[in-house]
């Protein structure tokens, strides 16, 4: 009734367990059914099936930042990889999730590092 059009759920973690699945399944469902509103997820590094299962839910994008360069993605984060977030975010447009994707400025990198970042993206082809 505000005008807001779309509602993302963001969750901290590495991932979802599957009892957690199940419970944003479950909250993205009755979303859809009782809301006009387009529904986004930022749940972490997921699998294929997960991202189907958040799709069937009624979610149609996807956020996966990919946070810097491949080249200066240890420098930022050593809990996962470059690869790991470049994979979720195949998975995602795999089963037909919109994905929005991007990065931090201003942690060290270069700015060939910042170029990079914004040439992969647009490799990857991501929605927003």
């Amino acid at each position: 009734d505000q005008g807001v059009h779309r509602y993302s759920i963001v969750t901290a973690g590495r991932d979802l367990s599957e009892i957690e699945l199940e419970k944003v399944c479950a909250i993205y469902k009755r979303m859809k059914a009782e809301c006009s509103i387009s529904l986004c997820a930022s749940h972490g590094l997921l699998s294929e099936d997960a991202f189907l299962a958040l799709k069937e839910s009624g979610v149609t994008m996807y956020h996966e930042n990919i946070e810097t360069s491949e080249r200066n993605f240890p420098n930022v984060c050593t809990t996962h990889t470059y690869e790991d977030k470049i994979t979720g975010i195949r998975n995602a447009q795999k089963v037909g999730l919109r994905v929005c994707s991007g990065g931090i400025i201003g942690m060290g990198e270069t700015f060939e590092d910042r170029l990079d970042m914004a040439l992969s993206l647009a490799e990857l082809g991501v929605d927003s």
